[in-house]
């Protein structure tokens, strides 16, 4: 497919498009620790990586569906596999590295594959995670086979590397009861872990951060019988104790006791001995329950009988849960259930759009963008005030005009992400520009650092690579023609992008890589712009 972009600058305003890291999250964990939830995120189409994790949990035993402007998702109610689940991220680095040790923990076996650029990138930290919990391995790339469920309360790995290789063990340590995970050297993206904590906060698991460690109690067997005593205690009455016991059930039944080794690892219990305690506290429960009933209404024969009618219904799934337990939380408290979530609005994307309103004639608005968002990317607005552009900031709005570009010395090490519609600014303001710490944009969908380089060497500009980084020399326009996108959705924008400043119109070959996180890009820039598109 290929696109052309006409030379004009952009005038108008758009909303942003819902945040594919922000989305990311909310989807893992409303398929792990809720019931069912609505992600509420803007109308259209979803990107490829995101529908990457939406197969991948629907094969773990989600059931996710998109509505107008929500996604609603059930969460997992079981772990029986009639066949081996096969997870494949496509092209998603994010969805690999998220649900590898979240499936190794939810997964007795299963595969995981990818396509395009993605079996070449690195996974030989999450590989050692999971070999150091037990799991073996038949391959260091793409495509795995992963035998033996993760396990083990203490994980280490390093900060340096990408910050997903963290989050995606954030999300798995709570299906392993609990546990802490160090960080030996100091963490880079820190934003978007803070991202990943914030959202398992809303689902009820709530980190202890300090000094590089990532602590989550780990549930013990004085835990449940503190659990058991408080929940007996419960102000019931004849019409809620059937609830109350079901929510008892819900909490025990969150418990793994074959991974945390609650019932196994004291005394030499075997299975047979975890089957019958697990059967001593569904009976407690259901003696409770009666004992109230009786106690408080006279119309104990009935209540007595739907407490009977439960307690058949505790047996069978206690003795299911012992060989096929269902997703653990980090306390027994109820389960937090978020009914209505909000995807944010997508800086990473939207930086591009507001990038278009750096040309002297554009002015563009952006909308749905939250200043108080954890994405490390929000760091655009202050990276264009830097370079004399300007911007008025009103609640969740954002207008951007035209200014006088000046080139800028930029540490990329905390938002890679942004360098593409930089270094396309940086490419055409006065002066030199530099680029440093961004050796991790190498192993992107293409090397970007070298792909960018490219980019604005064939459209007339100055630009140099280093190990780390580039340097950009400004000069006072560029020139259009054909230009291939490296089949990488962010150089496809940063194409589009430079037209405005360009003496003929930019023709982009293999355009429809932006359907990777922007699958709507070329529309609402045509609504911008009016261009015309060929093979579109």
């Amino acid at each position: 497919m290929t696109v052309t972009i006409p030379n004009v600058p952009l005038r108008g305003n758009i909303v942003a498009p819902s945040s594919k890291s922000d989305l990311h999250r909310k989807l893992i964990c409303a398929a792990l620790f809720g019931e069912l939830s609505s992600i509420a995120c803007r109308d259209g189409e979803l990107g490829q990586d995101i529908l990457a994790t939406i197969d991948c949990l629907t094969v773990l035993g989600a059931k996710i569906t998109q509505r107008a402007q929500a996604l609603e998702v059930c969460g997992i109610q079981s772990l029986e596999y009639r066949e081996t689940p096969v997870l494949n991220c496509h092209e998603s680095g994010s969805t690999l590295r998220f649900l590898l040790p979240v499936a190794a923990a939810l997964c007795d076996h299963f595969i995981i594959s990818g396509s395009g650029r993605l079996p070449e990138r690195p996974v030989g930290t999450a590989l050692e995670i999971l070999r150091a919990g037990g799991c073996v391995v038949n391959s260091d790339s793409l495509p795995f086979y992963v035998f033996g469920r993760l396990s083990g309360h203490s994980f280490t790995l390093p900060g340096d590397v990408s910050s997903q290789y963290l989050s995606g063990l954030l999300l798995a340590l709570p299906l392993l009861g609990g546990g802490e995970i160090r960080l030996s050297t100091p963490l880079q993206s820190a934003a978007y872990v803070d991202m990943t904590l914030c959202t398992l906060r809303e689902f009820g698991v709530d980190y202890d951060v300090q000094d590089g460690i990532y602590a989550l109690p780990i549930l013990s067997e004085a835990d449940i019988k503190k659990s058991i005593k408080t929940f007996v205690k419960g102000g019931w009455n004849a019409f809620q104790g059937g609830s109350d016991i079901l929510k008892g059930i819900n909490r025990l039944m969150r418990l793994k006791p074959a991974r945390s080794a609650l019932y196994i690892g004291k005394g030499g219990r075997d299975m047979i001995a975890a089957g019958q305690q697990m059967l001593s506290c569904s009976k407690e429960l259901a003696d409770a329950g009666k004992e109230k009933f009786e106690t408080l209404h006279a119309a104990a024969e009935a209540n007595l009988q739907i407490a009977k009618n439960v307690r058949d219904d505790i047996r069978q799934r206690k003795l299911r849960a012992l060989t096929q337990p269902k997703n653990p939380i980090t306390d027994l408290k109820d389960p937090i259930t978020p009914r209505e979530l909000y995807a944010e609005g997508d800086w990473s994307n939207a930086a591009f759009l507001l990038c278009s309103g750096a040309h002297p004639k554009a002015s563009m608005t952006v909308k749905g963008l939250s200043a108080q968002s954890l994405q490390g990317d929000r760091a655009i607005v202050e990276i264009l005030r830097r370079m004399g552009v300007n911007i008025t900031q009103m609640a969740d709005e954002i207008t951007v005009t035209g200014g006088d570009l000046r080139g800028i010395t930029l540490d990329v090490r905390e938002i890679p992400d942004l360098v593409p519609p930089i270094a396309i600014l940086m490419s055409v303001a006065h002066g030199e520009s530099r680029i440093t710490s961004g050796e991790r944009l190498r192993l992107k969908e293409s090397d970007r650092l070298s792909a960018i380089a490219q980019t604005i060497n064939a459209l007339g500009g100055n630009a140099h690579e280093t190990a780390d980084g580039l340097l950009i020399q400004g000069v006072q326009s560029l020139r259009g023609g054909m230009r291939k996108s490296f089949n990488d959705h962010r150089i496809a924008m940063a194409l589009a992008l430079a037209a405005a400043w360009c003496e003929s119109p930019v023709i982009i070959a293999d355009a429809g890589a932006v359907s990777k996180s922007y699958p709507n890009f070329y529309d609402e820039w045509r609504s911008l712009c009016h261009f015309q598109s060929a093979n579109i």
